[in-house]
């Protein structure tokens, strides 16, 4: 019976069988590149967190939605979120994509009698007009580099 002898890297270092050291190396090397690997992808675009304050008529949008929708040269997907209380911040994955976007509004309140489909439970209205959303065309500009924004809407019959 033939016996076995095994060996520490140090040992093998030591040695001059190179397959071997490569060997002692590869944990390393594999740890390396999945640390490499769990960074921030490269395709990912940069962002920054944007929020403020909704007001319509001078009052706050109690409940609403802002997206910001990227505009041609801007590269990056939609970013959205609530607007409660008369507040919003986008944050979701770091913010809003560096760039020039379109800002599109919803406010929502109950419905009225007459204003919905009777079988609906909790029936809400979409009521700003059509230039904050559908055909806005108001646009916020988020700077390469910059720290959070704070941008406030002041929205106007």
């Amino acid at each position: 019976m033939r016996r076995v002898q095994f060996r520490s890297c140090r040992q093998i270092q030591q040695a001059e069988c190179h397959p071997m050291r490569t060997v002692c190396w590869l944990p390393i090397w594999l740890s390396w590149l999945v640390a490499v690997g769990c960074g921030r992808l490269s395709d990912e675009p940069e962002r920054v967190t944007v929020s403020g304050t909704v007001t319509y008529q001078g009052q706050a949008v109690e409940d609403g939605r802002i997206l910001f929708i990227p505009l041609e040269g801007t590269v990056g997907p939609s970013s959205g979120g609530p607007v409660r209380n008369g507040t919003y911040s986008i944050d979701h994955k770091g913010g809003v994509p560096v760039g020039t976007h379109r800002v599109k509004l919803e406010a929502y309140r109950k419905a009225q009698a007459g204003e919905f489909d009777p079988l609906e439970e909790d029936p809400v209205v979409q009521y700003l007009p059509g230039k904050y959303n559908s055909e806005s065309e108001l646009t916020l500009s988020v700077p390469t580099g910059s720290d959070p924004i704070s941008k406030d809407f002041t929205l106007v019959e």
